[in-house]
């Protein structure tokens, strides 16, 4: 079916991945499609008959990955396409092809006869983008920088890292993030007044790992004490953590019940 679609001539200059890889996140959008300034992702469901829910969001969620943390699709716009190939084409399906403040177009919602359409329709509303033209090989080999897990960012904790590496290690807006709300907490201690920060953000974008580098933020710290303490209400969670750093250093030759009890 893909390959019917995008048969005609004005797809002679698209770049097609199939099947890419998200790296660390275990995910696969169906099908990239490189144009210009333009990312498609595009998810097929095959037998559908309706753009139900979690699929919109599964197409939408790898367009904000591939936004938040793949290098060279930074500051381009990319359109989320979700192929119901057996939904109903009478009325015709609605877009608005246009590109809200997050960077990410509104999702094109189409079937397998207009896939075509759609595409070269969302195509041609973009032709006035000033961005680069994407190069498939530097696309293909950029660098994609996701967040690390809790799990993974308490092991290297634990291990000795600085948080501040992690964070420019793996994206470039938690520091900034970070660094706001050290200031907060700075200016409430000034004034000895009481202050809450929310930080809000798709799973995955760092909202914890951001939270870890206040605590351990050498800025606030006083003399050998912490600048604050990290709770977390789900107990699973920690469980897991606390046996994955148990682990960590049995693997290095600790016993376990020393590594349990006693702090490194």
């Amino acid at each position: 079916m893909l390959k019917g679609q995008l048969s005609l001539p004005t797809f002679l200059d698209w770049f097609i991945i199939l099947e890419y890889e998200i790296p660390r996140r275990s995910r696969r959008p169906d099908v990239i499609l490189l144009h210009g300034t333009t990312v498609f992702v595009v998810e097929f469901k095959v037998g559908a008959t309706q753009h139900d829910p979690s699929s919109r969001w599964q197409a939408e969620s790898y367009a904000c990955d591939i936004r938040d943390f793949h290098e060279e699709s930074a500051g381009r716009r990319i359109v989320p396409v979700l192929c119901a190939t057996d939904a109903n084409s009478d009325p015709p399906m609605q877009a608005s092809l246009s590109t809200s403040d997050t960077g990410v177009a509104d999702l094109v919602k189409c079937n397998g006869s207009t896939l075509s359409s759609w595409l070269l329709r969302s195509a041609k509303n973009t032709s006035s983008h000033t961005a680069d033209p994407i190069i498939p090989e530097s696309w293909l080999n950029s660098a994609y920088r996701p967040t690390p897990t809790i799990i993974e960012a308490a092991r290297l904790l634990y291990d000795g890292h600085d948080v501040r590496e992690l964070l420019h290690r793996y994206s470039r807006n938690l520091d900034q993030t970070a660094g706001m709300v050290v200031d907060q907490i700075r200016t409430a201690r000034h004034h000895r007044r009481r202050v809450i920060c929310f930080i809000t953000g798709v799973p995955g974008a760092g909202k914890t790992l951001t939270g870890l580098n206040v605590v351990h933020s050498p800025s606030l710290q006083g003399s050998n004490s912490p600048a604050g303490i990290f709770l977390s209400g789900n107990a699973p969670l920690v469980k897991v953590i606390r046996e994955a750093l148990v682990m960590s250093q049995v693997a290095k030759g600790r016993p376990a019940q020393e590594s349990r009890v006693k702090p490194t």
